[in-house]
């Protein structure tokens, strides 16, 4: 088969994408980007330390009333989202300050932020779905569906970042 191995993505649901943060930190040398859906990243442990090999963008998407992967997380286990997005910036080395634009979708408020600037022109991205239930979401951003929009962010990235 023809697979352009700098190119690899993962995305999924729920475990799925915890499954998709854990393979950005303990596969990062095969993982180019990565969009966990109503997902939590694991909690750095001894055995399985969050050491990705490369900048590694991330579009984050959960909701805040999810009853199953809380945003907050579970302590001692699973991070909390915003705590998963200050370790992409952090490692990532993106501005701080994110790009912020508050739009309506799937009849939810949804917080877009977007944080640029990192080494190979990484980007974490946050959809922050307010009252957002533990979903598959189906909302467009700037008239783009939710699957497309997924797929057009982690296109446009390979191994050494933002591909030109």
């Amino acid at each position: 088969y023809r697979i352009d191995t700098t190119r690899v993505y993962a995305t999924g649901y729920s475990n799925g994408g915890g499954m998709s943060y854990a393979l950005a930190c303990q596969l990062s040398d095969k993982i180019a980007a990565v969009a966990p859906v109503s997902g939590l990243m694991p909690i750095d442990g001894a055995a399985y330390p969050c050491s990705p090999t490369h900048p590694t963008s991330v579009l984050i998407i959960n909701g805040t009333a999810d009853f199953v992967r809380p945003y907050e997380g579970y302590d001692g286990y699973l991070l909390g989202v915003d705590d998963a997005v200050s370790f992409w910036v952090g490692h990532n080395g993106n501005t701080s300050t994110p790009e912020t634009t508050t739009f309506s979708g799937g009849g939810k408020t949804i917080e877009r932020s977007i944080y640029t600037g990192g080494s190979g022109s990484a980007e974490v991205r946050l959809y922050k779905v307010i009252n957002g239930d533990h979903i598959w979401y189906s909302f467009e951003d700037d008239g783009v569906a939710h699957n497309q929009m997924v797929w057009n962010f982690l296109s446009r990235f390979d191994l050494e970042g933002l591909r030109e």
